[in-house]
This record gives structure tokens, sequence and C-alpha cells, in this order.
């Protein structure tokens, strides 16, 4: 497959009207790494470009904790994820995370910068799909690289696509390619549904 699928209009609009309206409601936790759950740095490949900032997380599911919890919110953002990964020409299979996150605008932030480039899950084969709610700024920047089974060196990153976030906008694409996020510039600030998954064969 192209393994970079963009699609407007990903999910139904009663699933998005109800997840913008619960957007102001949720409970956030500071994040000083993107990937605070990485059991190593196999996945984190910075260069010149990078510019590293806080971000705000809404925990909903994560299989890799010991005694993963399910947040209440699991199911109407599971559901999300079923229609965007349909709208991408896939059934979704199995969930390993979902969480909201939350970056703002920084002052020494500018366009050319991205956020740390990774790979969300270094141990398990998986798609990632990034679900815009609401109109922001920030692109996702997708690189050309992909993560190497049992290879120490990081690659130099090529930027493949940049994709503007846009009310119910989905970006789906191979688990293993390195990506980032950006800061907003234009917006106070930037919300998007991170999920990890599989789908079936």
């Amino acid at each position: 497959m192209n393994d970079i699928i963009v699609r407007d209009n990903a999910v139904p609009a009663q699933l998005v009207n109800s997840a913008t309206s619960n957007l102001n409601r949720l409970y956030w936790v500071m994040s000083q790494d993107i990937l605070p759950q990485q059991k190593s740095n196999s996945g984190i490949n910075y260069d010149d470009n990078t510019f590293t900032s806080l971000m705000m997380v809404h925990r909903i599911y994560n299989y890799m904790f010991e005694e993963p919890r399910v947040n209440p919110g699991f199911e109407p953002c599971k559901r999300i994820l079923e229609q965007a990964v349909k709208s991408c020409g896939f059934e979704l299979d199995k969930v390993f995370r979902l969480k909201f996150n939350l970056q703002f605008p920084h002052p020494q932030y500018s366009t050319d910068l991205y956020n740390v480039p990774h790979i969300d899950d270094a141990n398990e084969k998986h798609y990632s799909l990034i679900w815009y709610p609401e109109d922001t700024d920030g692109d996702t920047v997708l690189f050309n690289e992909m993560l190497e089974e049992n290879k120490e060196e990081k690659p130099k990153l090529t930027i493949a696509e940049r994709v503007p976030p846009k009310a119910n906008r989905c970006v789906m694409f191979n688990g293993w390619r390195y990506h980032a996020g950006c800061n907003p510039t234009k917006y106070n600030r930037r919300i998007v549904l991170n999920c990890n998954f599989t789908i079936k064969e």
C-alpha cells in the first residue's frame, strides 16, 4: 500500500461534534518527552531541525503499560479511529494506543523546524493515524526514512510530505515511518488524536 494516506471528512459529523464538544473538558498531563513510555531511544531521531518543547497529553489507552487502564473515552475514540481507518480503505483490528496531544505556540519556534522525529512504538509493527478534531496549524511531518530492525545507526532524515491540520482530516501511515509534529504559530493550540493499531489483512 501507499503508506501515506490523507483523507478529509474522515469521520461522520456526529462523532466530530461529540469529540470537539468534550475537548475543553479533558484533563491533561505535561509530557517533557514525546515518548515517555519508550523502553529505549531506538525510535527517536534528532537532527538539526529538531525543536523540543513541552507537550500536554490526555492518555486514553496504552498497551505498553504493565496494567493498561481504559479511559472512559476509549469507546468514542475507538469509533473515531474505526471510521478514519475505514475512510482510508482498511478495517481496524487491534488498538495499541490512543491519546490526545496538545501543543501551544512557542516564541522560539519557526516554521522550518519540527518536533522530535520519532516512531511511536519501536517494539511492534503497526500503523499510525493522526486525526485533527479542529482547524489549527502545525504540520505533521512525514519522513522518507523508516525504522530498520537491529540497526543502531540512525538514518539522515529527508521530508516525504508535510500534512497541514484541518478539522476532520486524518493521515494514516506505516507506524515505522519517522514522523514529527510541529508547534502552531497562527492558532493558540494544536490538538490531535494520536492512534497506533493494526489492520485486518
